[in-house]
């Protein structure tokens, strides 16, 4: 009985830790933009908490265990009942109000350590507690238990995108959550008492053979852990760009991750193999460098690609958790295995969360650690092959390798050129002069790109250069919208969320207001440094730094305004930010500030994701009309972009609308997304459609 009730609050805690990291994170990206750097960031806390929570429960094993155990149940208890108290007075218990900060990543860390630290600082512990307490009971080695809390970690990622996003609302995930969190409690502090009645109790001492070897062992755990979650927060950022920022994209590398520490901490020894394993790492690395590179070009070769690079990381985290399964010292030392098991976790993914984005412009880390691990395992796992061929064909393919991994880095970091770049919390800007033909003429183009999106581009040619195109041009969503009162001699007010390079301001003469939302920074100051459609429209043009949604509910609490349209192009990379898509956002910030005849026009252009049906059933459901604009590109122009567009107005105002000839009505299928419940499982489609 109390093997079992060790076994069950082992499963339950990291079940309960690893759901409510995409519930936090989803929960925060609202107040964040909707950008993937909020799971970037949680994922680093996550990583130090657990950290801490290793070393916590070192520092407690020490501790006779009489009182270790009363400490420990006195926190617990503590937790529990801070959470219980927070639900019975009508919270959530566990969702606390993001705070607010200059920084936004210190901002989502701060957020996160306020409503969570308590809580998943002692789920963190249990791992190493309850080996701990295992190890009294039986003369096994309890790095099994380690297996187990990974996969009940990924049960719980698993779980929460294919259950419980699809099927249940914020507060009431967060209300099972707590449910499920003293439910542990409970179980944890039953059993330690047990173990203890039944067992005495007795001090853990912490002690390596020598001091030599334990800092060279220290040295390799720490190292061979940091590479997979380097590569995990790097991956992670590289397969959100292009969709969105969604759970179920997140949790993917990390359940691989998980079942990496589940195939090596749960099967102990393994036999010598004929071909050795990290020859396999090296054929799946040498795949990637062939798919890596064309993965982002259509939606097709994307999914095709997907399990290739899943593959690749699996075998590189094995093969590493396998170097410090290896490096496990004695049942009475596995507190500090965990904690520098842990720091080696928590300074891969600080590398790429934190440090990164602050001293690089460029997110290549994905592209140089492939090329760099290929040469590794070349040189370290092709030796083999001497015993079948001649050395010298052994030289010649590691030679070949090397070759191949260095055009691999020189071909993804090279760029024609950039003008400008800037990297931080948003993303990845660069500013590029291509060329596009246009009616059989080659002219210079200067373009805005964020990871593998153009968000705006310019002609640098007189003839073109004010004139709105890309994804903005003729019988497009917006020039359809912003007609509808010029050809009547009206100068429409336009709230535009999502900056861009400026281009609606090449509409300038014919408007009375235009008010441009962004929430990235950068990307005022590329726009107005390397663009000049903001210039030309100074007198009529106001750019506000926050996010879109919660702008316009600020100005809709304070109200004198309305306007005719607005726009909604709040991109990250390929997909609008879900919490602008939601019921709430149109009750409370786009409805109130539209005029009796306006127009609200929402760019929903994407390789991925169908977003008509959240908009379309939502306009309607509220009372209004969505009408769909689609615009093929101009194979004699490329200036101009295929596009993509949802009017939502009201009834009355369609007929006018439909006059236009992009403009159609639409009879697809009908969702609504709300704050509380979203599912991108629901949308996810080929071409976008």
């Amino acid at each position: 009985m109390v093997r079992n009730l060790i076994l069950t609050a082992t499963f339950l805690s990291a079940f309960l830790l690893f759901v409510v990291q995409p519930l936090y994170a989803k929960y925060l990206l609202p107040y964040f933009g909707g950008t993937s750097s909020v799971w970037t960031i949680s994922v680093f806390f996550y990583s130090v908490t657990l950290l801490f929570g290793y070393i916590y429960a070192g520092l407690l094993l020490e501790w006779k265990s009489k009182t270790a155990w009363v400490i420990h149940s006195v926190l617990l208890v503590l937790a529990g009942a801070i959470l219980v108290s927070r639900t019975m007075a009508g919270e959530s218990g566990l969702l606390v109000s993001a705070t607010a900060s200059a920084e936004p990543a210190f901002s989502v860390l701060l957020t996160l350590a306020m409503g969570l630290g308590l809580p998943v600082l002692l789920l963190a512990s249990t791992s190493v507690l309850a080996q701990h307490l295992y190890s009294k009971l039986t003369s096994q080695e309890p790095y099994h238990l380690y297996a187990l809390s990974n996969a009940g970690s990924l049960a719980g990622l698993a779980a929460y995108p294919l259950v419980f996003e699809l099927f249940t609302d914020l507060s009431s995930q967060a209300s099972w959550w707590v449910s499920f969190f003293v439910i542990y409690l409970v179980l944890l502090i039953i059993a330690w008492r047990l173990v203890d009645r039944d067992n005495g109790s007795k001090q853990t001492g912490i002690e390596f053979v020598s001091r030599r070897q334990a800092i060279f062992s220290r040295r390799k755990i720490v190292l061979m852990s940091a590479i997979p979650t380097f590569l995990l927060v790097a991956l992670t950022e590289f397969l959100s760009i292009g969709i969105a920022s969604f759970p179920l994209l997140w949790v993917i590398p990390l359940m691989v991750y998980l079942v990496s520490f589940i195939v090596t901490f749960g099967h102990g020894e393994t036999k010598p193999r004929i071909i050795p394993f990290g020859f396999w790492t090296l054929v799946s690395l040498i795949l990637v460098f062939a798919v890596l590179p064309y993965m982002n070009s259509s939606p097709s070769i994307y999914w095709l690609s997907l399990p290739v690079v899943l593959v690749m990381y699996f075998l590189v985290s094995v093969y590493f958790h396998r170097r410090v399964y290896d490096l496990r010292p004695k049942t009475e030392d596995l507190g500090p295995f965990y904690v520098w098991l842990t720091f080696g976790g928590a300074l891969g993914s600080g590398v790429v969360g934190l440090v990164l984005p602050v001293i690089t412009n460029r997110a290549d880390e994905l592209y140089l650690a492939i090329g760099i691990l290929a040469v590794y395992f070349a040189y370290k796992y092709l030796g083999w092959l001497g015993r079948y061929v001649n050395n010298s064909f052994v030289w010649v393919t590691k030679s070949m390798v090397l070759i191949l991994a260095f055009s691999f880095i020189f071909t993804l970091t090279k760029q024609n050129s950039p003008v400008a770049e800037n990297r931080n919390f948003y993303g990845t800007l660069s500013v590029l002069d291509l060329k596009r033909e246009v009616y059989g003429e080659s002219i210079i183009t200067r373009v805005l790109v964020n990871g593998y999106t153009n968000h705006g581009l310019q002609a640098l040619d007189d003839r073109y250069e004010e004139k709105a195109a890309s994804y903005y041009g003729v019988n497009s969503g917006i020039d359809v919208s912003l007609r509808n009162f010029i050809d009547r001699d009206e100068s429409p007010r336009v709230a535009v969320v999502g900056l861009g390079v400026g281009m609606i301001s090449s509409y300038c003469d014919d408007l009375r207001r235009l008010d441009y939302i962004e929430i990235n920074p950068a990307v005022e100051t590329i726009a107005r440094e390397h663009f000049t459609y903001l210039d030309r429209c100074r007198d009529k043009t106001t750019v506000t730094i926050a996010d879109g949604r919660l702008a316009l509910e600020e100005t809709a609490e304070k109200g004198g305004i309305k306007y005719d349209v607005i726009m909604m192009d709040a991109f990250t990379d390929d997909a609008i930010p879900v919490h602008l898509l939601t019921r709430e956002a149109f009750q409370r910030a786009y409805l109130p500030l539209l005029d009796e005849h306006g127009i609200i026009a929402f760019h929903v252009s994407n390789k991925y994701l169908n977003l008509f049906p959240p908009i379309v059933g939502t306009a309607r459901e509220l009372g209004y009309e969505a009408l769909a604009v689609v615009n093929p590109a101009q194979p004699d122009n490329e200036l101009h972009q295929a596009t993509r567009w949802v009017l939502v107005t009201k009834k009355e105002n369609t007929s006018r609308l439909l006059s236009y000839p992009s403009v159609s009505t639409y009879s697809g299928k009908e969702i609504i997304w709300t704050d509380e419940r979203s599912s991108i499982v629901n949308v996810l489609s080929v071409g976008g459609r």
